[in-house]
């Protein structure tokens, strides 16, 4: 059916990349609180595993990924772990969150599963450093390149 006047109209696909990290489900709490209600909404929690992991012990890569609180979930257990905590989020804010994961690196495999959804949800950091500030962060290089509008959300 055609987008603008057919039942589709008002739905609106969502992609947030999440990570693990506080800072992310702090956003990404706050994210799915600002689109809750929105008509037709689907959220789709995504993470990516860091390729080359393939070969190591899941023992050794999942305590240091425990201990360290590492951002990079190079495991499948430790990607899953990350999803159901996007999932557990969206039940407690009322936000029905489906989940999906792939391996490589991040910015090229959130660049193209973005091209599937309207809106690419993201944090937003703060920088301080010069270099930052001219250069710009991983996420507003995303936001330059992707084809999907980009809701940046604060996590403080």
């Amino acid at each position: 059916m055609d987008r603008e006047t057919g039942p589709q109209a008002m739905a609106l696909r969502v992609l947030a990349p999440v990570d693990g990290s506080d800072i992310t489900w702090r956003a990404f709490e706050r994210g799915l609180l600002l689109l809750k209600g929105t008509p037709g909404l689907t959220v789709t929690a995504f993470n990516v595993r860091q390729a080359g992991f393939e070969g190591a012990s899941e023992d050794s890569v999942e305590s240091f990924d425990k201990n360290e609180r590492d951002e990079i979930f190079p495991t499948a257990a430790a990607s899953e772990r990350c999803l159901r905590e996007a999932q557990e989020i969206g039940k407690r804010v009322g936000v029905q969150v489906q989940v999906k994961s792939a391996e490589g690196t991040h910015y090229e495999a959130i660049l193209s599963e973005a091209e599937h959804h309207d809106v690419l949800l993201m944090h937003h950091l703060s920088s301080s450093s010069l270099k930052d500030a001219l250069k710009g962060s991983r996420g507003e290089d995303l936001a330059r390149n992707v084809k999907a509008s980009v809701l940046f959300v604060r996590a403080d």
